[in-house]
């Protein structure tokens, strides 16, 4: 047979790389590519290749340039159908990771525990593990709102330069939520699904100090998007009351009957809440950076 050849992919690749998704979908129970990604297949707008066997496309690679924050990276995914030879996924790795200069920070994500040992060899190593958990709701749990402290409903051209200043102060340093602009938000705003009362703010007199920003997804499954304290805000039961109120809302206005979050593993105290709270891990997905 033809050997198994790496290429840049093109507009023509198309229907290939549908059918390998759809595929690695249907082994895995799970999206191939992470959404910001996905957005970007076969635009033009990254590196992205493709390996075929036969005429079969059986991998897909993709570098992706982030240039915006405090952290500006590329990052790179790799996706094998589950009949792929086995080197496939390897040589996708070698030759996404060569086409990327080499002076930019560069980070994998690895969302198959089966990938690790063949990224690890290929020179990289994990730095951070996030879990993808899940429960059903309703949760009952009592979570008193702190005294002081009201939370209501984000308000449109009213809430976002005080939400923006809270979140932002929340998330300091943090490679993918921080340092978001006005302009970001307001794109997240438009988004179809967003729905101003599932934003629930958690006011201090006229000040921020918390939010809990809520997404109901297609199949009833409802979503802690993002959630985040000022300092000033934390170990006053503030994050555990912003939850139990998201996820209620959830449930009772929006119908959600299951809800899930993402948590970093190094986030202790948060994943120690969650737990406690019956969020049992789903998945599991790591970034890796160049050893060495």
């Amino acid at each position: 047979g033809a050997p198994m050849i790496v290429r840049s992919a093109t507009a023509l690749d198309r229907r290939g790389v549908e059918s390998l998704f759809r595929a690695v979908e249907a082994k895995t129970g799970r999206e191939p590519i992470s959404e910001h990604k996905a957005i970007r297949v076969l635009s033009g707008a990254s590196i992205e290749l493709v390996v075929v066997d036969e005429a079969t496309t059986v991998g897909y690679a993709q570098a992706a340039w982030h240039g915006g924050g405090d952290d500006p990276h590329w990052a790179l995914e790799v996706v094998a159908a589950p009949a792929a030879p086995p080197d496939a996924w390897a040589r996708l790795l070698a030759r996404a990771t060569a086409a990327v200069p080499r002076s930019r920070h560069r980070y994998l994500w690895v969302t198959r525990h089966a990938d690790l040992a063949p990224a690890v060899q290929s020179g990289w190593e994990v730095d951070r593990t996030l879990h993808e958990m899940h429960r059903p709701l309703p949760v009952d749990a009592p979570a008193p709102v702190p005294d002081g402290i009201a939370i209501r409903a984000f308000r449109r051209d009213e809430d976002e330069d005080r939400w923006l200043a809270a979140h932002n102060e929340a998330f300091a340093g943090h490679p993918e939520v921080g340092g978001m602009t006005r302009q970001e938000l307001e794109l997240r705003l438009d988004q179809p699904w967003f729905d101003p009362a599932g934003l629930l703010l958690a006011w201090r007199d006229d000040r921020v100090v918390g939010s809990c920003w809520t997404k109901l997804h297609a199949d009833d499954i409802g979503e802690i998007y993002l959630i985040g304290l000022r300092p000033e805000a934390q170990g006053i039961g503030l994050g555990r009351a912003l939850v139990i109120a998201g996820l209620a809302d959830l449930h009772g206005r929006q119908a959600a009957d299951e809800g899930m979050l993402w948590v970093d593993e190094a986030n202790q105290g948060a994943h120690a809440l969650y737990q406690e709270l019956g969020f049992a891990t789903k998945t599991t997905i790591y970034r890796l950076t160049p050893s060495g």
